[in-house]
């Protein structure tokens, strides 16, 4: 019971970091759970000190991934790259997660807030209106999250009882 009222909250709180027509930023440190990357996949600037290790403790565990990360990865990396790294791999560090599109920038650890804000001041001069209309466009395109927090999965090649299309998990 745990775990859907988990992912409930994860969707949730996608759904509000998205929706926000202004640009939303996220700073991440140190070491980060594979949960809270798909927090951050949700905002539209992410900023990480380069000391900024992702774990897949999930993975590690032999446990399915969490927090909306199967629906968001793939719109990053694409889904031969989102499968090898939630069946495979264990870390990201900084510089992987940057080469991979997952993180917009790296800063100094020393001084990561100074950087994580002058980053933010840089997006709050852009016109609010032209990133609102982008965000509302690039939002039709994400994949529809119920299907990863809780809504039963249907496969489109199950035909129904009249032979028309079961559903998307999509």
């Amino acid at each position: 019971m745990w775990a859907a009222r988990e992912e409930n909250g994860f969707l949730r709180f996608i759904r509000t970091v998205r929706g926000i027509p202004k640009p939303v930023l996220i700073g991440l440190r140190g070491d980060v759970a594979f949960p809270f990357l798909a927090l951050a996949l949700a905002f539209d600037v992410r900023v990480v000190s380069g000391d900024t290790v992702f774990h897949n403790r999930r993975q590690e565990l032999g446990m399915p991934p969490a927090g909306g990360l199967s629906c968001l990865l793939p719109l990053h990396v694409g889904f031969h790259k989102a499968t090898q790294i939630l069946t495979q791999t264990s870390k990201i560090d900084s510089r992987w997660a940057f080469s991979l599109g997952l993180v917009d920038q790296i800063v100094l650890p020393d001084d990561f807030e100074g950087e994580a804000i002058s980053v933010g001041h840089e997006w709050a001069r852009r016109p609010i209106e032209v990133i609102a209309a982008a965000k509302r466009g690039l939002n039709v395109h994400l994949l529809d999250p119920d299907v990863h927090f809780g809504a039963p999965p249907q496969a489109p090649w199950i035909l129904g009882p009249d032979h028309s299309q079961a559903g998307s998990p999509c």
